[in-house]
């Protein structure tokens, strides 16, 4: 489904209407005709329709009471849209947003809601460099921050078409920054790709995304 952000000469679209896809780049504003994915059961995708049943299901189980809390929590947490405006998630919606992402990062589903408001700052330090001859990624990142702190804390990465791919976890021992991961997508040497990670804490608060690049790969050995 589009999203429209309406503007004083003319509205911003983000999404698919009909048979157009609107997006952004860098350069602006483009249109693309929409494509079918040619195989629409792909593992990818069955494995979020899972994730996205299970949180429905994990949802209506809920007492009055933990819905309540995600609904207190959500009315005080405004997020971020795709088009960096802020929005005030209904509860489902706020619980759907972070026990995906504990799922996607193999951790039970949190039935009780933060009881401390807002999100996760971003991590100015993250910084990153990635080898195209055995897709070594190297990423550097704060280790005192909060989520490093607990074994339900991640340092989310996505790459690519910004999927998820990896995540660093935290626990009582910090992880040691760098850390080395592998990049799974195809990149060659010059290439420039971004990257975009988000910060999940124990207790449910889920960051909005912050990119970081674009990093140029290096060539290796």
């Amino acid at each position: 489904m589009a999203k429209v952000r309406p503007g004083s000469s003319q509205a911003e679209i983000s999404g698919s209407i009909g048979g157009l896809t609107y997006a952004r780049n860098r350069y602006g504003s483009y249109v693309r005709s929409r494509s079918n994915p040619v195989n629409p059961n792909s593992p990818g995708q069955i494995s979020v329709r899972a994730i996205l049943a299970a949180v429905s299901r994990d949802w209506s189980a809920l007492t009055d009471a933990e819905r309540e809390a995600w609904i207190m929590y959500a009315d005080n947490t405004p997020v971020r849209d795709r088009f960096g405006m802020e929005v005030t998630l209904t509860g489902a919606a706020m619980y759907n947003r972070v026990n995906c992402a504990r799922l996607s990062a193999g951790l039970d589903t949190l039935d009780a809601a933060p009881t401390t408001f807002g999100l996760p700052a971003a991590d100015p330090s993250i910084q990153a460099s990635l080898v195209a001859a055995d897709a070594e990624l190297s990423l550097t990142f704060d280790n005192t921050q909060e989520w490093a702190k607990s074994a339900e804390g991640r340092l989310l990465v996505y790459g690519g078409p910004f999927k998820q791919f990896t995540g660093v976890s935290g626990g009582t021992t910090a992880p040691t920054s760098p850390a080395t991961l592998t990049y799974p997508y195809a990149v060659t040497a010059g290439q420039r790709v971004w990257l975009q990670y988000r910060i999940l804490t124990a207790d449910g608060r889920l960051s909005n995304p912050f990119r970081v690049g674009p990093i140029a790969c290096g060539a290796g050995e």
